[in-house]
């Protein structure tokens, strides 16, 4: 069982919490971790067809989804900081046709140990908009719904 809340703190600005039954160190693993990334990184109805993790402070990743018309969505960033188990802050931006990446934004997240589970806080700020952190929104509890799905299978 998972307990879910999602917030749209201020206009440019998300937080969602998420409650997994899982040990905070493989829920922290999936998010580094190549071959665990490309099981569940994604809304529900995609799936990653690339991924390229190099987890270090300034290593960089890259994530490419493709949806089921077989278009590809690739979130670029850079990892500012990784401190196992508990916290990983890591830059956000889409891919654009040509290559170049879009607006910038940040992405924390926080591993908080409860009894056995984890209780993930995310925070994701400075959208362009309010639109922008909504769809943010959206994408991000999907893909907790895979990372559920992924580690109780």
């Amino acid at each position: 069982m998972t307990e879910a809340a999602t917030q749209l703190v201020e206009e440019r600005r998300l937080e969602i919490t998420r409650e997994i039954d899982a040990p905070r160190e493989e829920v922290f693993d999936c998010f580094i971790n190549r071959e665990r990334l490309m099981h569940w990184h994604c809304p529900v109805g995609m799936t990653v067809s690339a991924c390229e993790v190099d987890a270090k402070v300034g290593g960089a990743y890259r994530i490419v989804m493709t949806n089921a018309e077989g278009q590809n969505h690739t979130v670029c960033g850079t990892y500012r900081e990784i401190s196992a188990p508990s916290r990983i802050v890591e830059s956000w931006a889409w891919e654009q046709e040509d290559g170049s990446l879009g607006h910038e934004s940040l992405v924390t997240l926080t591993f908080i140990d409860i009894g056995g589970k984890t209780k993930i806080h995310l925070v994701h700020e400075n959208h362009l908009d309010t639109d922008a952190a909504e769809k943010h929104g959206q994408g991000w509890s999907s893909s907790f719904d895979n990372l559920v799905s992924y580690l109780t299978s």
